[in-house]
């Protein structure tokens, strides 16, 4: 037995855990309350601290008196029931961590094998502490990643949606230059055609008066002369396509500018097609050119019609709206939507294209929307088009909102500016006829020589002015082109009005310029007529500005 008892002290002094046997103590119940040291491996003094010779056969209360009770508890029950237990807790006199084995020898009595784990619980600790921070990271950085993706889709969104704009502004850009190209184009040739219909003209009234009213060929003369009216017509869809048709912009109320052409607009729309007026622009106040506006409505109501055979609606509305392209620019809005057959998305890609016309030959010259949009531009508007097939179309007129202004009055295609007293009636006198181009200076001279006057013909500014000088006491007006090479009309009207300053001035011009009364001198008697003109309007002009407008004598 000795030397099963020195084997068993050599282990104990061995083992690199602690150890220790207790005696458990009861109070008069039988409950634990205390415990006292028996015995101590060398492992358990340097574990805990404490030295085996001053606490054997002591109780932990007096070694210990801040002693946990839980201690006391645990170990009583193994104590008495015999029970092993193991479990890890934290011994606050002693400051450390432990990992408990305890066990029963025999009633009443107790072992304990224990580690220290306090290194390893603090390890622990500082573990999960950086595992709760690195969580709490990854979560800042995953809300942050978040937030930069939003930020970045935000501004591929607005990338996209930049570049969208780009790409239709300059959509845009080609097609006004485009349109810019074409309306240069079209000013140019409506100026020479103006020039062949005034020599037409002239011609077909001097062949009318010559041949008299029983001549077999005056009905091809009615022909020749409907034909050229209806070529004024076209060249006058042709400048105003080409922006060259002078504004004559006055400010109202869209509603009211509206409603005085709502009779003209029902007449064009026949039974079986209905048109509504929904108002809902009162107190937008625009600055238009009436006529171009109702030009562009005209143009609008005939293709809704021809596109509603069978009949159909037409819904005119005004209203508010933010002009497209712009940064919130209030305008008001005319919209009119058809509930015709439509238009495909390649039709509707090219309706504001010159000469584009689905309709067939000889029902359309291709110029009505592009003119529209011409017209809506020059007034620093825009128009817009939507259309599905079978499903009607939709035009969206919008037009700058500006302040009210009184509204001037409109000019008649004839107009003598003010100022100046008129000559006393008197004979048909002497005119200086000014015109670059040979045939309409021929024609308007046979005309002018048939109506009774006398006539001195100049081919540029630079002859009228000399020739005026050489004849000032004979000339009593001087009818004059206003483009012409060398010297142009206002030179030559400058020059001439140095000459003499009371001397009558009527200009023709094949192009539509700006000439309101202030391109002009308001104390001179000056007036303006736009080729090509009727020849018995020419001669009512003159005479107004010759004071000798009465009703006139018949040709021989």
């Amino acid at each position: 037995m000795a030397p099963l008892k020195v084997r068993y002290r050599q282990l104990l002094e061995t083992i690199p855990s602690g150890f220790a046997l207790h005696e458990i103590i009861l109070d008069d119940s039988g409950r634990p309350v205390d415990y006292r040291f028996l015995a101590t491996n060398p492992m358990f003094a340097r574990l805990t601290g404490l030295d085996a010779d001053a606490i054997v056969g002591k109780r932990v209360r007096q070694v210990i008196p801040a002693i946990e009770s839980h201690w006391i508890e645990t170990y009583g029950r193994v104590a008495l029931t015999g029970e092993t237990v193991r479990f890890e807790s934290y011994s606050e006199p002693l400051g450390r961590h432990f990992d408990v084995v305890a066990f029963s020898p025999g009633r009443g009595y107790f072992a304990v094998v224990f580690q220290d784990v306090t290194e390893r619980i603090s390890t622990e600790r500082l573990l999960q502490q950086a595992r709760l921070e690195l969580e709490s990271r990854v979560r800042e950085r995953t809300l942050e990643l978040e937030k930069a993706n939003a930020l970045l889709q935000a501004e591929i969104h607005r990338h996209e949606r930049t570049e969208a704009i780009l790409r239709q502004t300059e959509a845009q850009l080609l097609h006004s230059q485009k349109m810019e190209s074409l309306g240069t184009l079209a000013g140019g040739v409506a100026h020479d055609f103006n020039n062949i219909l005034m020599t037409i003209l002239t011609n077909v009234f001097l062949m009318e008066r010559l041949l008299g009213r029983q001549s077999d060929a005056r009905a091809l003369l009615d022909e020749i002369r409907l034909a050229a009216d209806r070529a004024k017509e076209l060249i006058a869809d042709l400048q105003t396509f080409g922006r060259r048709q002078p504004i004559r912009a006055a400010a109202g109320e869209i509603d009211e500018i509206l409603g005085e052409m709502e009779g003209l607009i029902h007449r064009l729309a026949v039974p079986p097609i209905v048109v509504r007026f929904l108002y809902g622009g009162k107190g937008l106040v625009v600055k238009v050119d009436r006529v171009q506006l109702q030009h562009v409505l005209i143009n609008l109501l005939t293709n809704a019609r021809d596109a509603m055979v069978g009949g159909g609606e037409i819904t005119i509305s005004t209203s508010a709206e933010v002009m497209p392209g712009t940064d919130g620019q209030l305008s008001a809005c005319i919209q009119v939507t058809d509930t015709g057959h439509g238009m495909d998305e390649a039709t509707l890609a090219r309706i504001f294209d010159p000469f584009f016309t689905t309709k067939e030959v000889g029902k359309g010259t291709g110029l009505g929307l592009s003119t529209s949009y011409g017209i809506i531009r020059e007034h620093g508007g825009t128009i817009l088009a939507a259309s599905c097939l079978g499903q009607g179309a939709t035009f969206r007129l919008f037009l700058p909102i500006v302040s009210p202004e009184p509204q001037p009055q409109s000019r008649s295609r004839c107009q003598a500016v003010p100022g100046g007293g008129f000559p006393r009636p008197g004979s048909r006198g002497t005119l200086l006829l000014v015109e670059d181009d040979q045939q309409v200076r021929d024609a308007l001279s046979e005309f002018l020589v048939r109506r009774g006057y006398r006539t001195l013909a100049a081919v540029d500014g630079e002859e009228a002015v000399r020739l005026f000088a050489e004849n000032r006491s004979a000339v009593s007006l001087v009818l004059m082109d206003l483009v012409m090479p060398r010297l142009g009309g206002r030179e030559a009207q400058s020059r001439i009005l140095r000459i003499q300053p009371d001397i009558p001035i009527l200009f023709m011009s094949g192009h539509s310029l700006d000439l309101s009364a202030d391109s002009f001198d308001s104390r001179r008697r000056t007036g303006f007529v736009a080729k090509p003109i009727n020849p018995e309007e020419l001669i009512l002009c003159i005479e107004r500005l010759l004071g000798t407008d009465k009703k006139d004598v018949n040709m021989a």
